[in-house]
């Protein structure tokens, strides 16, 4: 009863305390970090390695069966899936729902990496890979050149490095373009008249670049480990490799072969806009904030190739651009159903302090969400969105019941600190009693595991934090603000007969309420019956309806997947991806204009580029010349400066802006022949 009182009293201090959620609402909302979903951990992981020129049997007998084996004993795994494919074994372990990952995952690399030395030797290392939602890439940028060779060098020795320096970056991958590897070219004459074979001079390579253990040294209290580092680092390491000759002694490598560096044959092919290019994907840190990484990766490749204009990149996929206007959205709805509620308010009670009373404690109680969002780590994403967005038609709720009860109170005469009071006291029971009963359903479904409870854990969570919020400002804030806000005029919420006006139970929807709920009370069974019927056509439409993990997002993305027949060539694929990117041009209008922009602007720079090359060592106008290459003359008013009259010309020479790929790719070709 005197709960709402005390507050009153001691208004000063209520109004801080609520100016300081304020203020530290909104900076938490400034820095939650943004996100598309929820991190999801999913319990699971993948195993797979390549046996080049291997078929299924092979590949099943050799390198399946002995990573069964070895990943069969591991702690809290549930199920283990094999493939054997044409060249490849992949293994997808699945453990319990209770399985701590970062253990699981350690034990697994241990566990793989006792069998390397059992796979054939053709064979690749072992790759483990946890199966995670949150680090798909944040971004994406293509890299074009006309040598995808050295656009590839440039992409990993000055672009990955620098890139996976940002904080928040996990990794960077990239696709397309050719690796660099040491090439040895024997010659059967010269290996002859050594007697050596082209199997021993691998053997004997394949020995040297290894890096052996070499136990542990006691220094004092500590103890180091030795290592023989016997790596290649260079080319000309292998140049200058040692092979014994079977008669005795030995001879340099570039004695009997030609050692060069030459590019890998290409296992990947990316284009953008029918063009070769390289890709690279930056992959987040998980719980980071996608945004800020796509931010600082953009701004990194803007630094890195400025200084070099012949090189060109653009972006192919921004997750942050689909992020903000996701976000944007949101917010705006937000806002939105704060203003509709205040309306609809203003139009039942038509008092303008009892609706500013709550529309004042709305953005309150949202900003005392993102304060508890920030304190337990939950990023601003779809899900949480979605709580926010549920939670503003659910916060209202009690801080009408209260307003109501205060504003009916004060109606009937009286004074607004005993009105307060009163009508808070009189219904704060049934207000903690609602509230909590609501978070009774959504709270265990936060607390729930597996992958619904990772999926909804963030959105359950912020609409708990939604209804403690509006429960403690509808019992502190909006009495007060009801104390100052209230008018002091004496009403009366029902009027009497006679009295001129009409009583409220005789309004038409008044009436038409009270019509049904007599016919359902006098008709039991009639309301029994439709409750039954509309379970039924409830349950029915929800087994009708599809079920999904993530919702159907319109991203303004297409991804094609198809399958090749094993065997096939790089050759062969690419002309399939070439096809069907021809497909998806004139199938999709939004698509083909772009396309068709773009090759129009190429044909433009390119016919500019003509016109200026024929008039490169010109030494003198003529009007011809003036015609093509002249837009328009402007010419200013006519000013006197030191009683000389002058004004101001302005050339302005046709498609200036349109030639500057033309010119970047000339300077690139340049650049490439003087190298």
């Amino acid at each position: 009863m005197k709960f709402a009182q005390t507050f009153i009293k001691h208004h000063v201090m209520t109004i801080l305390l609520y100016i300081l959620v304020v203020v530290f609402g909104f900076y938490s909302f400034q820095n939650l970090p943004l996100a598309l979903m929820p991190s999801m951990e999913v319990p699971a992981a993948v195993v797979y390695a390549t046996y080049p020129g291997a078929g299924p049997e092979d590949i099943e007998q050799q390198v399946t069966k002995k990573l069964e084996g070895a990943v069969a004993g591991l702690s809290g795994l549930d199920t283990l899936q094999s493939t054997s494919s044409e060249n490849m074994a992949m293994l997808v372990i699945r453990f319990t729902n209770d399985t701590d990952m970062d253990q699981a995952m350690t034990d697994l690399r241990d566990k793989v990496a006792q069998v390397k030395s059992q796979l054939p030797d053709d064979a690749s290392d072992p790759t483990v890979m946890s199966i995670d939602i949150d680090s798909m890439p944040v971004v994406s940028v293509a890299l074009r050149g006309n040598d995808l060779a050295s656009l590839q060098s440039i992409a990993e020795d000055e672009i990955q490095p620098a890139l996976e320096r940002l904080d928040g970056v996990a990794s960077v991958d990239i696709s397309g373009g050719y690796e660099q590897e040491i090439a040895v070219h024997t010659d059967a004459s010269r290996l002859k008249g050594y007697n050596l074979t082209i199997s021993s001079i691998g053997q004997q390579l394949g020995a040297d670049n290894i890096a052996i253990p070499g136990g542990d040294l006691d220094n004092g209290s500590q103890t180091l480990a030795v290592r023989t580092d016997g790596e290649y680092s260079s080319i000309d390491d292998v140049k200058n490799a040692l092979i014994s000759l079977p008669a005795g002694g030995t001879v340099r490598l570039s004695q009997i072969a030609d050692v060069s560096m030459q590019p890998k044959d290409q296992d990947a092919i990316s284009k953008v806009d029918g063009e070769e290019c390289i890709i690279l994907s930056v992959n987040k840190q998980s719980g980071s904030n996608t945004v800020q990484i796509a931010e600082l990766a953009k701004a990194e490749f803007d630094s890195l190739l400025k200084s070099n204009d012949s090189l060109q990149w653009n972006i192919v996929m921004d997750q942050s651009d689909y992020i903000n206007m996701t976000v944007d959205n949101a917010i705006q709805n937000i806002w939105m159903g704060v203003l509709f509620a205040a309306i609809v308010l203003f139009l039942f009670l038509r008092d303008f302090g009892a609706t500013m009373a709550v529309t004042i404690a709305m953005p309150c109680c949202i900003l005392f969400t993102f304060l508890i969002m920030n304190v337990l780590g939950i990023t601003l994403n779809m899900m949480s969105l979605g709580g926010i967005t549920l939670g503003v038609g659910m916060i209202v709720d009690n801080s009408i019941v209260v307003l109501e009860n205060i504003f009916t109170y004060r109606a009937d005469g009286y004074d607004r600190l005993e009105a307060c009071t009163k009508g808070t006291g009189e219904v704060i029971g049934a207000v903690i009693a609602s509230t909590l009963t609501t978070v009774a359903v959504f709270l265990p479904i936060a607390l729930s595991g597996g992958m619904a409870g990772m999926m909804f854990k963030e959105f359950c969570i912020t609409i708990v934090a939604l209804l403690l919020s509006s429960l403690i400002i509808s019992i502190t804030l909006v009495p007060l603000l009801c104390y100052f806000l209230l008018g002091g005029t004496k009403q009366q919420s029902i009027k009497p007969q006679g009295s001129g006006a009409t009583p409220i139970t005789e309004k038409p929807l008044s009436r038409a309420y009270r019509s049904s709920l007599n016919f359902l009370i006098t008709h039991r069974w009639a309301g029994v019956a439709l409750t039954v019927v509309i379970c039924i056509v409830s349950v029915l439409s929800v087994s009708q309806a599809g079920m999904e993990l993530i919702p159907e997002m319109d991203e303004g993305e297409v991804s094609v997947t198809v399958s090749m027949p094993n065997g096939s060539t790089m050759e062969d694929t690419a002309a399939i991806e070439d096809r069907i990117a021809a497909i998806a041009v004139d199938t999709i209008p939004e698509l083909e204009q772009k396309v068709r922009a773009q090759l129009e602007n190429r044909q433009d720079a390119n016919r500019w580029m003509e016109v200026i090359r024929r008039y490169t060592e010109i030494t003198a106008l003529d009007e011809s010349i003036l015609f093509e290459l002249v837009d328009r003359i402007e010419v200013g008013e006519a000013r006197k400066v030191n009683g000389q009259r002058i004004c101001d010309v302005k050339v302005v020479y046709r498609y200036v802006g349109s030639v500057d790929d033309a010119l970047a790719q000339e300077r690139l070709e340049a650049y490439e022949k003087a190298i």
